[in-house]
């Protein structure tokens, strides 16, 4: 059981890791779901616009470890609405395990390696 917790997968949406989550959940497996939100500025220079204003870019990211095996979620966000439905999807996940806020560097010592 140790082998199949050390592959780790990555998500290329937020459907992708629940489809993980129910197939783990519907093998038994318990596991936990690590979640680190951070806000920040965008990259890359500043192209003014008619509201002059810099929008402030959400990132996600998600490590769900299970006994079945590991995936890992990231995005970010300029659009708030999208954010929104993006962690209201993430709220399913915790109804399926607990849910664990960490650090930033909590999160870069558990991601896969890129």
């Amino acid at each position: 059981m140790k082998g199949a917790a050390a592959v780790k997968e990555t998500a290329t949406s937020v459907e992708e890791l629940l489809e993980f989550a129910d197939g783990a959940k519907g093998k038994g497996s318990q596991g936990t779901v690590f979640l680190l939100e951070t806000e920040g500025l965008p990259d890359g220079p500043v192209v003014g616009d008619e509201d002059a204003g810099t929008r402030a870019v959400q990132a996600v990211r998600v490590l769900l470890e299970t006994e079945d095996g590991s995936m890992y979620y990231a995005d970010e966000f300029e659009d708030m609405q999208l954010y929104k439905e993006a962690l209201q999807q993430i709220e399913k996940l915790s109804e399926m395990y607990p849910v664990s806020r960490i650090s930033e560097e909590e999160m870069e010592k558990k991601r896969p390696s890129v």
